[in-house]
């Protein structure tokens, strides 16, 4: 049997941040993408000790997702992938209103499903890609039979979607909220 879980990163270290205008939302997700984790951001023991030591485990090269994977593994044998990076969220002027950076988020975040881009990755190109990874964590699984990736949420679920399609059994979409994760299996030996 085998065996991939994508997990989501643990809460990013972040600073307080205040209401903003809609152009300085990408300011904020710089600022994102450089967070580390929180001190006091940890699996549930019960998460932590099923998933330790996995076989393989495999991270976006973004530092949250780099050092959630490290609580899995020695972070030597990690294996880091920008490929696996969260999909970017597109992002307009909207004159006159300040929101907080994470309901820009939101916003940002239907401007995606509704397939609106400007500057930054499509909602079909991150499918195409999320199709990619899937493929990669495959081929990664036929190789160890257990793989664990620790993502990112739009990316994961694209990812997910794509395994579903290849035959694997598992959620249409994984857990979204920190350190939530999803197993996908597939009842195939792997290959020595």
């Amino acid at each position: 049997m085998l065996e991939i879980v994508v997990m989501r990163h643990g809460e990013p270290r972040l600073p307080r941040f205040k209401r903003i205008k809609a152009e300085d939302f990408q300011a904020c997700v710089e600022i994102y993408d450089e967070a580390g984790i929180c001190e006091t951001s940890r699996p549930h023991e019960s998460i932590l000790s099923r998933f330790k030591d996995h076989d393989t485990v495999v991270s976006s090269d973004l530092n949250r997702s780099q050092q959630s994977a490290a609580l899995f593994s020695n972070p030597a044998a990690i294996k880091v992938d920008p490929l696996f990076r969260e999909a970017q969220l597109p992002h307009v002027a909207v004159p006159g209103i300040r929101l907080h950076p994470f309901v820009w988020g939101y916003v940002f975040h239907l401007f995606w499903l509704a397939r609106f881009q400007t500057y930054t990755e499509s909602r079909a190109s991150a499918k195409k890609r999320g199709g990619v990874c899937a493929r990669r964590l495959v081929e990664l699984a036929h190789k160890n039979g257990k793989v664990m990736l620790v993502g990112h949420g739009l990316i994961n679920a694209c990812i997910g979607s794509e395994l579903r399609s290849l035959g694997w059994d598992g959620p249409r979409i994984p857990g979204t909220g920190f350190w939530d994760y999803s197993i996908y299996r597939k009842n195939v030996a792997p290959v020595s």
